[in-house]
Formats: C-alpha cells, sequence, structure tokens
C-alpha cells in the first residue's frame, strides 16, 4: 500500500507569549502563565470596574486585603483561576458560553479586560466527520463521562 502524506503547514492561532485570560460560565476568570507574570505572580488580586466603559481590572494584591480574591493554580499547569461569581452577580457581568478577552491591556501591573470586546467561546456536544468517511457517518466527539457511567444501573439492580 502506498501512502501520500500531506504536511500540515498551518500555525496554531494561540501563541503562549500572549496574555490570555477568559471568563467561564461559573464566574471563574481564567489566566494563562504570562497574564499570571504580567501581575507579578501575586497571591490574590482584586476586582475593579468601570461602569461607563464595561472594563474589569484585575491588580495584584495580597491575601491580607479583606476584599481580594485568592489565586489558585489550575491543576499542575502554570495556569491559575480566580473565582469571582459575586463580582459578575454584583456588576451584572453575564455568565452564559466562556468569553476569552481580546487586547488585554498592562497598565501599572493592572490587566485591563474589555467586556466589550471578546470571543464568545461555544461548548457543547458535537460529531465528528472524518475525511475518509464517505458514507458520512459521524462519530461522538465526547464520551460518555465515566461518572455516569458509575451512577447507571441495570435493570435487574432496580
Amino acid at each position: 500500500m502506498s501512502w501520500e502524506w500531506e504536511e500540515f503547514t498551518q500555525k496554531a492561532n494561540y501563541r503562549t507569549e500572549m496574555i490570555r485570560v477568559s471568563l467561564n460560565a461559573r464566574g471563574h476568570f481564567f489566566l494563562n502563565q504570562k497574564a499570571a507574570e504580567a501581575l507579578g505572580n501575586p497571591e490574590a488580586v482584586i476586582l475593579l470596574y468601570e461602569r461607563a466603559g464595561g472594563l474589569i481590572g484585575i491588580r495584584p494584591s495580597t491575601s491580607e486585603v479583606e476584599h481580594s480574591y485568592e489565586i489558585k493554580r489550575h491543576g499542575s499547569s502554570q495556569n491559575c483561576f480566580v473565582r469571582a461569581k459575586s463580582f459578575c452577580n454584583y456588576y451584572g457581568v453575564r455568565l452564559g458560553e466562556t468569553l476569552v478577552f481580546n487586547d488585554i491591556q498592562v497598565q501599572e501591573g493592572m490587566l485591563v479586560l474589555d467586556l466589550g470586546n471578546v470571543t464568545e467561546v461555544l461548548r457543547r456536544a458535537r460529531s465528528i466527520e472524518f475525511p475518509h468517511q464517505a458514507n458520512g457517518h459521524k462519530r461522538p466527539a465526547q464520551p460518555i463521562k465515566f461518572s455516569n457511567l458509575l451512577r447507571m444501573r441495570a435493570p435487574d439492580e432496580e
């Protein structure tokens, strides 16, 4: 059998040297390593809001400040997150799909996020169609969660 390999020449649209911050449906801000470094890798942050411009500020702080939000590491990665649902609820920041902030500014050691300049990331179950499948058959891209399998019972157990 003879194979005809094609080299994939597209670059990734996300580079690790870029500051990246997102806000998920739970009200958690996720910061990549570059964003945390821009803040000076603090143990906590203070959240600010500018109503007229729809801007969010993330400023480094210590955990001794009563209204600071602790930064937590995301697993074993260098990325981190801040639980800020109460902030989002108070200022009416809509939570739904994940929002990725575009053109993040760093001003005087503070990250400035513009709610008017975001990309919405849709997360939903989808199917994958592989190019070699001529019959159009699609396979689920996301298998059943193991935790759901553990909760399932056989008909004779009921």
